[in-house]
Protein backbone atom coordinates (compact mmCIF):
# COMPACT_ATOMS: atom_id res chain seq x y z
CA UNK A 1 0.00 0.00 0.00
CA UNK A 2 1.50 3.42 -1.02
CA UNK A 3 1.58 5.59 1.91
CA UNK A 4 0.76 9.17 2.25
CA UNK A 5 3.20 11.27 0.99
CA UNK A 6 2.87 13.96 3.46
CA UNK A 7 3.22 11.20 6.13
CA UNK A 8 6.50 9.60 4.71
CA UNK A 9 8.09 13.35 4.38
CA UNK A 10 7.75 13.77 8.27
CA UNK A 11 7.36 17.05 10.32
CA UNK A 12 8.12 20.43 8.62
CA UNK A 13 8.59 18.38 5.11
CA UNK A 14 6.08 19.05 1.94
CA UNK A 15 6.49 15.80 0.29
CA UNK A 16 9.74 13.47 -0.70
CA UNK A 17 13.16 14.93 -0.85
CA UNK A 18 12.19 18.38 0.92
CA UNK A 19 14.86 19.78 2.91
CA UNK A 20 13.54 21.18 6.73
CA UNK A 21 13.80 24.39 7.21
CA UNK A 22 14.29 25.69 10.29
CA UNK A 23 12.27 27.95 12.04
CA UNK A 24 12.40 31.48 11.36
CA UNK A 25 14.86 33.59 13.86
CA UNK A 26 12.67 36.66 15.00
CA UNK A 27 14.27 40.09 13.67
CA UNK A 28 14.40 42.25 16.61
CA UNK A 29 16.41 44.92 14.65
CA UNK A 30 13.50 45.32 12.39
CA UNK A 31 10.80 45.10 15.06
CA UNK A 32 13.24 47.77 16.86
CA UNK A 33 12.97 50.16 13.93
CA UNK A 34 9.01 49.80 13.75
CA UNK A 35 8.40 50.59 17.34
CA UNK A 36 10.62 53.94 16.64
CA UNK A 37 9.20 54.90 13.38
CA UNK A 38 5.45 54.37 15.22
CA UNK A 39 7.05 56.48 18.18
CA UNK A 40 7.45 59.60 15.39
CA UNK A 41 4.10 58.99 14.06
CA UNK A 42 5.75 57.12 10.42
CA UNK A 43 3.90 54.04 9.11
CA UNK A 44 6.49 51.21 8.86
CA UNK A 45 5.20 47.95 7.25
CA UNK A 46 7.66 45.47 8.04
CA UNK A 47 7.32 43.30 5.07
CA UNK A 48 7.57 46.37 2.87
CA UNK A 49 10.75 47.54 4.59
CA UNK A 50 12.96 43.96 4.64
CA UNK A 51 11.38 43.75 0.46
CA UNK A 52 12.77 46.99 -0.36
CA UNK A 53 16.23 46.65 1.24
CA UNK A 54 16.08 43.47 -0.32
CA UNK A 55 17.18 41.58 3.19
CA UNK A 56 15.38 38.09 2.15
CA UNK A 57 14.74 35.52 5.15
CA UNK A 58 18.45 37.58 6.69
CA UNK A 59 17.56 39.42 9.55
CA UNK A 60 18.32 43.27 10.45
CA UNK A 61 21.93 44.32 11.52
CA UNK A 62 22.57 47.75 13.13
CA UNK A 63 23.62 49.12 9.01
CA UNK A 64 20.52 47.26 7.56
CA UNK A 65 18.25 49.34 10.55
CA UNK A 66 19.94 52.88 9.62
CA UNK A 67 19.03 52.07 5.82
CA UNK A 68 15.78 51.20 6.60
CA UNK A 69 14.97 54.04 8.77
CA UNK A 70 16.19 56.42 5.68
CA UNK A 71 13.71 54.50 3.80
CA UNK A 72 11.14 55.52 5.40
CA UNK A 73 12.04 59.06 5.32
CA UNK A 74 13.97 59.36 8.65
CA UNK A 75 17.00 60.26 9.64
CA UNK A 76 19.61 57.07 10.83
CA UNK A 77 22.56 57.53 12.37
CA UNK A 78 25.07 54.01 13.88
CA UNK A 79 27.42 55.08 17.02
CA UNK A 80 29.36 51.90 17.72
CA UNK A 81 32.08 51.22 20.37
CA UNK A 82 30.23 53.93 22.39
CA UNK A 83 30.97 54.44 26.68
CA UNK A 84 28.27 54.10 29.04
CA UNK A 85 28.39 57.67 29.51
CA UNK A 86 27.24 58.25 25.56
CA UNK A 87 23.80 56.78 26.59
CA UNK A 88 23.36 59.90 29.15
CA UNK A 89 22.98 62.09 26.08
CA UNK A 90 21.64 60.97 23.16
CA UNK A 91 17.68 61.42 22.11
CA UNK A 92 15.60 58.68 23.20
CA UNK A 93 13.79 55.96 21.96
CA UNK A 94 17.38 54.69 20.32
CA UNK A 95 18.12 51.27 19.34
CA UNK A 96 20.55 49.54 21.21
CA UNK A 97 22.57 46.19 20.24
CA UNK A 98 22.97 43.35 23.21
CA UNK A 99 25.61 40.60 23.45
CA UNK A 100 23.59 37.93 21.43
CA UNK A 101 23.05 39.95 18.71
CA UNK A 102 19.24 40.81 19.29
CA UNK A 103 18.41 44.62 19.50
CA UNK A 104 16.13 46.66 22.34
CA UNK A 105 14.68 49.98 22.36
CA UNK A 106 16.36 52.21 25.27
CA UNK A 107 12.61 53.70 25.99
CA UNK A 108 13.58 56.18 28.83
CA UNK A 109 16.42 57.00 31.49
CA UNK A 110 15.06 57.41 35.26
CA UNK A 111 16.63 59.82 38.04
CA UNK A 112 17.52 56.30 40.37
CA UNK A 113 19.42 54.78 37.59
CA UNK A 114 17.30 52.23 35.75
CA UNK A 115 16.47 52.19 32.33
CA UNK A 116 13.35 51.65 30.13
CA UNK A 117 14.22 48.71 27.57
CA UNK A 118 11.89 47.55 25.20
CA UNK A 119 12.29 44.02 23.84
CA UNK A 120 11.10 44.50 20.47
CA UNK A 121 9.88 41.03 19.48
CA UNK A 122 7.84 40.46 22.22
CA UNK A 123 7.05 43.90 22.99
CA UNK A 124 7.22 43.85 26.52
CA UNK A 125 8.99 46.59 28.76
CA UNK A 126 10.92 46.50 31.90
CA UNK A 127 13.05 48.71 34.10
CA UNK A 128 16.51 47.62 34.60
CA UNK A 129 19.37 48.70 36.50
CA UNK A 130 22.17 50.33 34.56
CA UNK A 131 24.65 48.36 36.08
CA UNK A 132 22.61 45.36 35.04
CA UNK A 133 22.04 46.11 31.70
CA UNK A 134 25.31 47.92 30.45
CA UNK A 135 27.25 44.84 30.69
CA UNK A 136 25.20 43.02 27.76
CA UNK A 137 25.04 46.13 25.73
CA UNK A 138 28.04 45.53 23.02
CA UNK A 139 28.32 49.58 22.55
CA UNK A 140 26.21 50.26 19.58
CA UNK A 141 23.73 52.27 19.17
CA UNK A 142 21.06 53.37 16.35
CA UNK A 143 20.01 56.76 16.64
CA UNK A 144 16.71 57.38 14.42
CA UNK A 145 15.07 61.24 14.14
CA UNK A 146 12.65 62.34 12.09
CA UNK A 147 14.12 65.42 9.28
CA UNK A 148 13.09 68.47 10.00
CA UNK A 149 10.09 69.91 8.76
CA UNK A 150 9.10 72.79 7.40
CA UNK A 151 7.82 74.31 11.38
CA UNK A 152 10.65 73.20 12.98
CA UNK A 153 12.74 75.02 10.21
CA UNK A 154 10.88 78.76 10.62
CA UNK A 155 10.81 78.23 14.06
CA UNK A 156 14.63 77.68 14.54
CA UNK A 157 15.18 80.74 12.51
CA UNK A 158 17.19 83.31 13.56
CA UNK A 159 20.46 85.33 13.42
CA UNK A 160 22.26 81.52 13.27
CA UNK A 161 21.02 81.33 9.63
CA UNK A 162 22.95 84.26 8.42
CA UNK A 163 26.18 83.28 10.11
CA UNK A 164 27.70 80.88 8.18
CA UNK A 165 27.06 83.50 5.07
CA UNK A 166 28.70 86.20 7.03
CA UNK A 167 31.52 84.34 7.58
CA UNK A 168 31.99 82.98 4.12
CA UNK A 169 31.95 86.87 3.25
CA UNK A 170 33.46 88.67 6.20
CA UNK A 171 36.86 90.04 4.01
CA UNK A 172 34.59 92.11 1.86
CA UNK A 173 32.29 93.08 4.50
CA UNK A 174 34.94 94.32 6.92
CA UNK A 175 36.04 96.66 4.08
CA UNK A 176 32.17 97.50 3.70
CA UNK A 177 32.02 98.50 7.14
CA UNK A 178 35.37 100.37 7.28
CA UNK A 179 34.18 102.70 4.12
CA UNK A 180 30.85 102.85 6.34
CA UNK A 181 32.56 103.75 9.53
CA UNK A 182 34.51 106.56 7.37
CA UNK A 183 32.09 108.14 5.59
CA UNK A 184 29.82 108.56 8.91
CA UNK A 185 33.54 110.34 9.98
CA UNK A 186 33.02 112.89 7.12
CA UNK A 187 29.40 113.33 7.95
CA UNK A 188 30.03 114.63 11.20
CA UNK A 189 32.84 116.38 10.57
CA UNK A 190 31.89 118.43 8.01
CA UNK A 191 29.63 120.56 9.20
CA UNK A 192 32.08 121.26 12.44
CA UNK A 193 34.66 122.63 9.59
CA UNK A 194 31.92 124.63 7.96
CA UNK A 195 30.74 126.32 11.77
CA UNK A 196 34.52 126.80 12.41
CA UNK A 197 34.65 128.45 8.95
CA UNK A 198 31.88 130.77 9.55
CA UNK A 199 32.46 131.75 13.25
CA UNK A 200 36.30 133.20 11.84
CA UNK A 201 34.33 134.71 8.95
CA UNK A 202 32.26 136.41 11.40
CA UNK A 203 34.57 137.60 13.95
CA UNK A 204 37.09 138.97 11.28
CA UNK A 205 34.49 141.56 9.31
CA UNK A 206 33.43 142.21 13.13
Amino acid sequence: MVQDAAAQAGPGQSGPGAAELPAARPDSGLGALALVASFHQIPCEPAQVRHDLGLGQTVMGAVDIVRGARRLGLKGRLLQNQKPARLDGIPLPAILEVDDGRFVVLGRRFEDGKLRIIDPVARTAEHVEADAFLPRWTGTIVLVARRANIQTALHNFGLTWFVPSVWRYRKPLVTVLVASLFIQLCALITPIFFQITIDKVLVHRG
